[in-house]
């Protein structure tokens, strides 16, 4: 990007593998993620998928974690 094409916006230097990159450099930032670099958690779901906790580090499944009686809900906690 850049008017003489001299500058480079990439998925994982750039917008840290939470976005994809624009036309203009910047970054569109996955579900879950925000801020300039998508750096940040939050917006939208705080986390994407099947994932919880602060860090979405956190794993929550309906067969293991709810066992096959519910569904996972943001907080890692089982709704039956």
């Amino acid at each position: 990007y850049s008017q003489d094409c001299s500058d480079r916006c990439t998925i994982e230097g750039t917008c840290n593998n939470h976005g994809r990159c624009m036309g203009d450099g910047s970054c569109a930032c996955y579900t879950g993620w925000r801020g300039d670099y998508c750096d940040t958690v939050g917006g939208g779901d705080p986390c994407a998928g099947d994932l919880y906790s602060t860090e979405c580090s956190a794993a929550c499944t309906m067969e293991h974690t709810c066992s096959r009686q519910g569904r996972c809900m943001g907080d890692g906690s089982c709704e039956c």
